[in-house]
């Protein structure tokens, strides 16, 4: 019950994510600041106002809706197969552990989510054992990752004329291999579409697990 609670969940705020991270800019009017109180509300006012603002733009353009839809099974389907990557090769081993614990967050936070665990509840038996299931996960999510990233360098639209504000995250190297691959040049000024975004957040996770650390 605890498992899908929070998949549910997190499946609502990776939605949200991606409207936000996929749709344009919505202007918040901010609160008035007019006592000492309204300083220290200052932060939960505006994400509550920036919050609703957000939702009633999406109820004015549904197609946003759709692409936030996209991004959270993009993304929760990368995260899904890391950690029953992990699962999978616990029970190989015979090790006891939990299905994926997937963690929320705040629907405007990065991506909708802190990402998932697995419990391990019994000892691993071998360092061959404990090699193999810290590394299934990265690999199955890889798996999972690279046709959606394929699908987000496929989906890419001409670059925006006149761009060059904000901050502009470079493209990993696997998009652009695969950009090379099917023809298509990357541009740090090409719309966002979901799918992309999702493979970028995906294979971020991916790679901060492979980190020799912990």
């Amino acid at each position: 019950m605890l498992h899908s609670s929070l998949f549910l969940i997190t499946m609502v705020t990776t939605t949200v994510a991606g409207i936000v991270i996929v749709g344009p800019e919505v202007d918040v009017p901010p609160p008035p600041l007019s006592r000492v109180i309204d300083y220290l509300l200052f932060v939960p006012q505006y994400y509550l106002r920036s919050v609703i603002a957000l939702l009633g733009f999406t109820v004015q353009h549904p197609d946003l809706l759709a692409d936030g839809l996209v991004f959270s099974a993009a993304l929760l389907a990368i995260l899904t197969a890391h950690e029953m990557g992990h699962y999978v090769a616990c029970h190989r081993y015979g090790v006891a552990a939990t299905l994926p614990f997937f963690i929320p967050a705040p629907p405007l936070f990065l991506a909708g989510t802190f990402g998932a665990f697995i419990k391990i509840k019994s000892p691993i038996p071998s360092r061959r054992a404990l090699f193999d299931i810290g590394l299934a996960g990265p690999l199955a999510g890889f798996v999972v990752a690279v046709p959606i990233a394929l699908v987000g360098v496929l989906s890419m639209q001409p670059p925006v004329q006149g761009g060059g504000y904000g901050i502009v995250f470079n493209d990993p190297l696997l998009f652009r291999l695969l950009g090379r691959l099917v023809g298509t040049p990357l541009d740090p000024y090409v719309p966002i579409n979901p799918y992309y975004m999702a493979a970028w957040i995906g294979l971020l996770v991916t790679s901060l697990n492979l980190m020799p650390v912990g």
